[in-house]
C-alpha cells in the first residue's frame, strides 16, 4: 500500500511517518507539505491511502476533499481527515463529501494503526471487487458470443418452452425486486421511530421555548432530552436511512 500524508506542519509529517513505519502493510510513505500538489503525486505514484490535515492555509483539508471526489479517478481512495476541531457539524460535512474516517490530533499511535488498518482492508476489498468486475466483463463478452450463436436455435424453441423461460423470468424478477424492498421497508419502519423521537422533541421545544417558558431549568431539561433521545445519531442516520432507500428505489426501477 502506498500512503500519502498531506500537512502544512513538517513536525506532523515526521511524526506521522515514523508511526507509520513499523506497519508491515504499507509499502511506501509519501509526504506532502502543500496541498495543491496531492493530485500530481496521487497521479505518479498511483496512492492506495490519503491522510489529509483539515485546517492547512493553501487549500484546506475539505476542499481538497472535494476536490478530489469530484474526479471519478479518485472515487474508490479511502481519505482519511486529521483534525483537531471538536465540531460535529464539520465531521458532518466531511462524510458527506466523501471522507472514509477521521483522526484526531495530538496523534495517538494506536488510533492511528487501528483506523489505518480498517482502512488497508477496504482498499484491498475495492482492489479486489474491481479485479472481479474486470473478470466479470470480459465474461459478459463472451457470453454475448455465445448468445450470438445461440440466437438462431432459440427461434426453434416450442411454445411451451417459451412460457416455461417467461415464468422463470418472472420468478427471478419477484426475487430481484424482494431484496431491495425488504431493506426499504426496514428503512421506512426505522424513520418512522426516529420521527416519532423527533416529534416528542420538538413537542417539547415548543412547549419550553416558542411559548416563552425559556427558563434556564427548562433548557438545561430541553438539552438533557435532546442528548437522552440521541437526536444527533438519528439526525445522522437518517441522511444514510434515505440514501439507502434511494439506491433501493433505483435498482428496483432499474429490475423493472
Amino acid at each position: 500500500m502506498n500512503i500519502l500524508v498531506v500537512d502544512d506542519s513538517h513536525f506532523n509529517l515526521s511524526l506521522t511517518k515514523r508511526n507509520l513505519e513499523d506497519m508491515p502493510e504499507i509499502s511506501q510513505i509519501l509526504l506532502c507539505d502543500d496541498p495543491r500538489q496531492v493530485t500530481a503525486i496521487m497521479d505518479e505514484y498511483n496512492i492506495d491511502i490519503l491522510i489529509t490535515d483539515l485546517v492547512m492555509p493553501a487549500l484546506s483539508g475539505l476542499d481538497l476533499l472535494k476536490q478530489l471526489r469530484s474526479n471519478k479517478k479518485y472515487d474508490d481512495i479511502p481519505i482519511i481527515i486529521f483534525n483537531t476541531i471538536d465540531d460535529m457539524d464539520t465531521y458532518k460535512e466531511c462524510f458527506q463529501h466523501g471522507a472514509f474516517d477521521y483522526i484526531n490530533k495530538p496523534i495517538n499511535t494506536v488510533e492511528l494503526h487501528a483506523r489505518l488498518k480498517v482502512a488497508i482492508e477496504a482498499k484491498k476489498s475495492l482492489n479486489n471487487l474491481k479485479a472481479l468486475l474486470e473478470v466479470t466483463k470480459r465474461q459478459n463478452e463472451e457470453l454475448k458470443e455465445i448468445n450470438a450463436q445461440l440466437s438462431e436455435a432459440k427461434f426453434n424453441l416450442v411454445q411451451a418452452e417459451k412460457m416455461a423461460a417467461i415464468g422463470q423470468l418472472a420468478a427471478g424478477v419477484a426475487h430481484e425486486i424482494n431484496n431491495p424492498l425488504g431493506f426499504i421497508s426496514s428503512n421506512f419502519d426505522i424513520l418512522q421511530k426516529h420521527f416519532s423521537r423527533i416529534h416528542e422533541f420538538l413537542s417539547l421545544y415548543k412547549r419550553t421555548i416558542l411559548n416563552g417558558n425559556s427558563t434556564s431549568s427548562n433548557i438545561d431539561e430541553l438539552s438533557k432530552k435532546f442528548n437522552d433521545m440521541k437526536l444527533d445519531f438519528i439526525l445522522e442516520d437518517i441522511n444514510d436511512i434515505f440514501a439507502e432507500t434511494s439506491s433501493g428505489l433505483e435498482r428496483i426501477s432499474d429490475i423493472v
